[in-house]
């Protein structure tokens, strides 16, 4: 797949365009890239096992596939976002539904219970939970795009520094001893890097809403 600019995360139209053509290689490969991983954290924040998150995710973007053509986008009434929702939690539901299922056939001496949650201890389909788990692997996705993008704009040592110093939550002598600078230069650096994500943090999520 071919590496994503800083806009690749923007929920838009024309990316919602692109895609209404299935024969669009490229726009759904942009859109894999999006949602895929959403999908697959957001699962995984519901104990969904990590060989059936691929499935869920997978199902999802395939019951896109023949809807997006007649979706309308209205973000002021139902974004994108909340739309796909929608179908995701439906999957997850389904997916313990069937787990229990499975589980109340078998022989009590054959069980596996796994580490699968009940049914029952799911959010209520109309908590707002569910929107408030989504949104918050929204926001790490956001950041993480936002990480690469000011990444690719500023010098490697620059974000070394502020990596080690801000996220590593290294001293600031060792940063600076590591990367053979000063302190005042690993604090400046660290600063500049703080405030271009700032900067690339709040155009995406107007672009992303």
């Amino acid at each position: 797949m071919k590496s994503r600019g800083s806009d690749s995360l923007k929920t838009r139209p024309s990316l919602i365009d692109k895609i209404r053509n299935l024969l669009n290689d490229a726009a759904w490969d942009e859109f894999s890239g999006i949602y895929r991983p959403l999908i697959i954290n957001f699962s995984k924040s519901f104990h969904v096992p990590a060989v059936d998150r691929e499935d869920v995710a997978q199902k999802a973007l395939t019951w896109v596939a023949p809807r997006i053509k007649d979706y309308q986008y209205r973000p002021e009434e139902c974004s994108f976002r909340s739309w796909l929702l929608g179908k995701v939690r439906h999957l997850i539901q389904d997916y313990f539904r069937e787990v229990k299922r499975r589980l109340s056939m078998e022989q009590p001496q054959e069980k596996d219970e796994g580490p699968y949650p009940p049914l029952e201890e799911l959010p209520d389909p109309d908590s707002s939970e569910w929107k408030e788990r989504w949104d918050r692997e929204h926001e790490q996705a956001l950041l993480r795009e936002a990480s690469q993008a000011v990444r690719r704009h500023v010098p490697n040592k620059t974000y070394q520094a502020f990596d080690m110093y801000k996220i590593q939550e290294l001293p600031a002598d060792v940063v600076a001893e590591k990367l053979g600078v000063t302190r005042d230069y690993v604090h400046l650096a660290a600063h500049r890097v703080k405030e271009k994500l700032k900067v690339e943090m709040a155009r995406l999520r107007t672009e992303y809403a």
